[in-house]
């Protein structure tokens, strides 16, 4: 592995270093302003080994909630959770881009017909969650209406 510059921070670092200068405040910042490059490094390791890191599927699943609301899926099951974090969906679904090159570009009509199948697919996951949210309250029904019968059946046999 190589090692990393002395006169400089590596790119990986600067990110870092960005997240870092967001968490303190301006006196800190001219402090930490006028450290050494090793002494930086040495705060910014500090720094990283302080905060959690998140993992992939969860960040991915964050980032499908806020597409998702767009669509109307405020509150999902586990179910359903579970069934979007398998299929993986791109982090790109409902990026500017992707909307800005569906627009600009008559050419490909694919793209304009893909995000037409994403938006039809966003309201079959709805349906569908709905209904699972359905049978659970009647699985519940269902079973206080069971509990209810054997109090009955067992007022019988007195």
């Amino acid at each position: 592995m190589k090692e990393p510059p002395h006169n400089r921070l590596t790119f990986k670092e600067s990110m870092t270093e960005g997240k870092y200068l967001t968490t303190i405040t301006k006196e800190d910042k001219i402090r930490y302003k006028k450290l050494s490059v090793e002494e930086k490094r040495k705060v910014l390791n500090d720094f990283n080994a302080s905060t959690p890191q998140k993992d992939d599927k969860v960040s991915l699943f964050d980032y499908m909630k806020r597409t998702m609301l767009k669509h109307g899926l405020d509150e999902v099951t586990s179910i359903t959770e579970n069934a979007v974090l398998k299929n993986e969906p791109g982090k790109h679904i409902d990026s500017f881009m992707t909307r800005l090159s569906s627009f600009s570009t008559t050419k490909d009509g694919t793209t304009v017909f893909t995000y037409e199948l994403i938006n039809q697919n966003f309201v079959v996951i709805k349906i569908l969650d709905e209904q699972l949210k359905q049978n659970k309250k009647i699985i519940e029904q269902n079973n206080e209406i069971i509990s209810l019968l054997k109090q009955i059946a067992n007022r019988g046999e007195m």
